[in-house]
């Protein structure tokens, strides 16, 4: 099993029938590691058997049902200036972020540490205030650091042969599970837990979507928007405390020799966070 993190990348450029001399200086040029030329040529033969035809003629264009199915039909289109369905939104915005070194470390040592998409998006814009969108964050981690399904052997291995040290050292800590940790190390929570930091950013995107309201609507619908996903993202954290916390309660009660004494009850309040769509228009 080839373990590249831009797999889907190469495999673009063997859909192109790009030659492999081609494909390095492709690499180069985007700023990523050249593999070994039998990892590449693995990756070409691999790409190569799911159309016999296309590859056999070489002027003959790919088909975009054949690009969709292989899944690498927008960054197709980016890179040989073919218009698609697909279009080619977050694919220049997933570049710049090979480029961008803090944001490069950040995003893939979430990645590695099995933050979901959203979760990363959230972090970046939230506490970053980037200019990087959602589709930016998601195009880069499909095309250039794609480890969803790899083992947690397999990401230490990659870690390990990771030759920029301070990437090394942060690749490090995002596979020890403590991601609370993590976040801190990489400046994303200075002094809070992940459901804080969550309000922090809710209210610091809620105030710049009424300051950018009064001269910069694009930008207020960008904070609007964002204030509103990390709302629901933590509606969605405190309810599953709230569960895991009815969980620990009817354990502790069921074991309570005054289960029937209802004097010993405890009464639970519950306590919700307005929801900044409700407010977004105040």
């Amino acid at each position: 099993m080839i373990r590249v993190p831009y797999l889907k990348f190469i495999e673009t450029l063997v859909c192109g029938k790009l030659p492999p001399l081609l494909i390095a200086k492709q690499l180069k040029e985007a700023n990523l590691p050249i593999p070994e030329p039998n990892v590449i040529a693995q990756i070409a033969e691999n790409v190569k058997s799911t159309n016999l035809d296309y590859f056999a003629n070489f002027n003959s264009p790919p088909e975009t049902t054949w690009l969709k199915d292989q899944g690498v039909e927008k960054m197709y289109g980016h890179v040989f200036n073919i218009r698609f369905p697909a279009g080619t939104i977050g694919i220049k915005g997933a570049f710049n972020i090979i480029n961008d070194p803090p944001m490069y470390r950040l995003i893939t040592s979430l990645a590695l540490a099995k933050i979901n998409d959203s979760d990363i998006d959230l972090i970046v814009n939230g506490k970053f205030n980037t200019d990087y969108s959602f589709e930016d964050v998601t195009e880069f981690l499909y095309y250039f650091f794609n480890v969803k399904n790899w083992t947690i052997i397999e990401k230490k291995e990659y870690a390990v042969q990771v030759t920029n040290e301070d990437l090394r050292k942060y690749y490090k800590m995002a596979l020890t599970g403590d991601k609370d940790f993590l976040l801190w190390k990489l400046g994303a929570s200075p002094d809070l837990s992940f459901d804080n930091m969550l309000k922090d950013m809710a209210v610091d995107s809620y105030y710049m979507f009424k300051d950018k309201a009064r001269f910069d609507s694009d930008a207020a619908q960008k904070w609007g928007a964002l204030a509103v996903k990390i709302t629901e993202k933590l509606e969605k954290v405190e309810k599953e405390s709230v569960n895991r916390k009815d969980l620990f309660n009817d354990i502790v009660f069921n074991l309570d020799p005054s289960k029937g004494d209802s004097s010993n009850k405890k009464v639970r309040t519950k306590t919700t966070i307005k929801h900044l769509s409700e407010v977004i228009n105040d």
